[in-house]
C-alpha cells in the first residue's frame, strides 16, 4: 500500500509528478494528483495487479515481455467541481496487425434507445416504472486476468528501488489486450446471471425474466429496467467487481434526476402528467476547448452556420496554412464534427470545416 505523503512535499510521491491534466493542458492541484495516485496504487495491491520480483529473475524469463508504465492525470469533472483520476497505464506499442485485441463498444444510439424507451414505454412488463441505472466499475481493464507473461517497470511512487519490477497477474489500461480481455470477464459475469449478449452488438445484454436491458462501453455500465431489474444488475456487477455509487434516474423522489454517462449530461424532468421527460446535454468539454482555442469567447452568435460563396470567390485571400495551424484546424474541425453527432445545429458548419480538411 501507499502511504499518504506530506502535502507540503512538492515531489514526495516520485520525479514524475507534473500539474496539467493529460487531455485539456489546464493545470491540476499536486496536492489532488497525489492524493489520487495513492488511491491508484493501492486499488492495485488489493487487487493483486502486480506482486514484486527481481529484475534480474524477469530479465532471464524466456516468455517474459517487459513493459513501461506513465500516469495519465485527467479532471473528469470542470473548474467548479474537478473530479481527478489519475491511472497508471502500460506503454505497450503497436507492432504487428492482431485481430484478437478487437474490442467491440456499443453504439451510441443504444442509450439513446433506453432513454426513448424510458419515455414512451414507461413501465417494464411487469407492471413497474422503467428506470435507468448508471453503474461505474473502477478500474475495470484490471479485473481481467493477463493473458500472456508480463513484467512492467514499477513508477517512483512504488518506492521498491531499482531492483524490484512488477510481474502482472492483470491487465491494465494501455495493453493491447486490455479491453477484450475485459470484455470477456463481464460478458461471463452476466451469462452466469441469465443475461443474453446481443447479435447485433455483444456489448448489449437482456435479461427476457426481468425484462432488464444492459449496455456497457469500457467501465460504464448502463441499464433499462424496472426497480427490480436495477436491484438485481446492481447485486451482480457488486458482487463481482468494485462500483462506484450507482445512480438510479427518474422521477420518483429519492433517485437522481441528473446523472453524466458516456460525457453526456441527462436530466430526468417531468410533464404536467408527471411522465418523464429527457433532456440531453453533449459533451461540455468539447465546445469549451473549442472556444478557448479560437478565443471566440467574448464573440457574438450567428444566424446562418455559413455563407455560400463561389469556387472563385474561395480561392480570393486565401492561403496555405503552416503545419502547426494546419494541425490545429484538423484537430479542432474533428472535435466539431464529433460533437455534431450530439449537437445538430452544428452539424452542417462542422461539415463544411471538414471539406477542407
Amino acid at each position: 500500500a501507499v502511504d499518504m505523503c506530506d502535502p507540503e512535499e512538492e515531489k514526495c510521491l516520485g520525479d514524475s509528478m507534473v500539474g496539467l491534466d493529460d487531455v485539456t493542458g489546464k493545470p491540476l492541484n499536486p496536492s489532488v494528483i497525489r492524493i489520487a495516485r495513492a488511491e491508484e496504487m493501492n486499488g492495485f495491491a488489493d487487487m493483486g495487479v502486480y506482486p514484486y520480483v527481481l529484475r534480474r529473475v524477469a530479465e532471464e524469463d524466456p516468455d517474459g515481455k517487459f513493459i513501461g508504465v506513465r500516469w495519465v492525470d485527467t479532471n473528469k469533472g470542470d473548474d467548479v467541481s474537478p473530479d481527478v483520476r489519475c491511472r497508471l497505464v502500460a506503454r505497450q506499442v503497436k507492432t504487428h496487425a492482431d485481430h484478437t485485441t478487437f474490442a467491440s463498444t456499443p453504439p451510441l444510439e443504444n442509450l439513446k434507445y433506453f432513454l426513448a424507451a424510458m419515455v414512451e414505454r414507461k413501465v417494464s412488463k411487469h407492471g413497474k416504472k422503467l428506470k435507468i441505472g448508471i453503474l461505474d466499475v473502477k478500474r475495470a481493464h484490471s479485473r481481467a486476468p493477463i493473458k500472456y507473461k508480463a513484467y512492467i517497470e514499477l513508477p517512483p511512487e512504488e518506492g521498491a528501488g531499482p531492483d524490484m519490477c512488477g510481474e502482472l497477474q492483470m491487465s491494465m489500461y494501455g495493453m493491447r489486450h486490455a479491453a477484450v480481455s475485459w470484455e470477456e470477464e463481464y460478458t461471463k459475469t452476466l451469462r452466469e446471471a441469465k443475461f443474453v449478449p446481443g447479435v447485433a452488438s455483444c456489448c448489449s445484454f437482456l435479461n427476457a425474466d426481468l425484462d432488464c436491458e444492459v449496455m456497457i462501453h469500457g467501465d460504464d455500465v448502463v441499464a433499462l429496467g424496472d426497480e427490480d431489474a436495477q436491484r438485481e444488475i446492481i447485486r451482480v456487477m457488486s458482487e463481482h467487481y468494485e462500483i462506484k455509487e450507482p445512480k438510479i434516474l427518474s422521477t420518483d423522489v429519492g433517485d437522481a434526476h441528473e446523472a453524466k454517462i458516456l460525457n453526456r449530461y441527462i436530466r430526468v424532468l417531468s410533464d404536467n402528467d408527471g411522465d418523464p421527460l429527457i433532456e440531453y446535454e453533449a459533451d461540455p468539454r468539447h465546445a469549451e476547448m473549442i472556444v478557448s482555442e479560437l478565443d471566440l469567447k467574448d464573440s457574438r452568435q450567428v444566424v446562418t452556420p455559413g455563407v455560400k460563396r463561389s469556387a472563385k470567390e474561395e480561392l480570393i485571400g486565401e492561403k496555405k496554412l503552416d503545419r502547426k495551424m494546419a494541425y490545429k484546424y484538423r484537430s479542432l474541425t474533428m472535435r466539431a464534427c464529433y460533437l455534431g453527432v450530439d449537437r445538430p445545429d452544428i452539424q452542417y458548419a462542422a461539415k463544411e470545416l471538414a471539406r477542407h480538411n
